[in-house]
């Protein structure tokens, strides 16, 4: 069994106030995972209630938040068709292409670790998506 020490235990895909279903702010959100001993958390939040400028914010705010115990990951959360929602963790800068996958390789390009998410099982992601994330969240 794998097990976390301190140092490489977070959370992924947690939403802040910037998102339609989130209440908290990425301070508040440090602050508790620092009072829990976690050493990152990845801000994943939903595409479609943000802007360039927001994701901006979002970035300024989890690098203000960041330091040698703790980092804060600014990221999104952008829904596909069939249902398909990749987080892009680490996504510091507004992503745009023409189709999904054009819109994936982007994200890749510009350094984001690509998690496919909400899915029942793994068959649920078109072959072109799978091939593109690192890591696929089965719920």
């Amino acid at each position: 069994m794998m097990r976390g020490t301190s140092a490489t235990r977070g959370i992924v895909h947690v939403h802040t106030e910037l998102s339609f279903d989130g209440i908290l702010q990425p301070a508040t959100i440090a602050q508790k995972c620092r009072q829990r001993g976690l050493a990152f958390a990845a801000i994943t939040d939903h595409a479609e209630s943000m802007t360039g400028k927001l994701l901006d914010r979002l970035v300024t705010e989890c690098a203000a938040q960041s330091g040698p115990d703790f980092v804060l990951i600014p990221g999104l959360e952008h829904r596909y068709k069939h249902g398909v929602h990749v987080l892009a963790l680490g996504q510091s800068t507004w992503v745009t292409g023409s189709s999904a996958e054009a819109m994936l390789r982007a994200l890749t390009v510009d350094g984001c670790v690509l998690v496919a998410a909400h899915c029942a099982t793994p068959t649920d992601l078109p072959h072109e998506v799978i091939e593109m994330c690192t890591a696929v969240e089965i719920w």
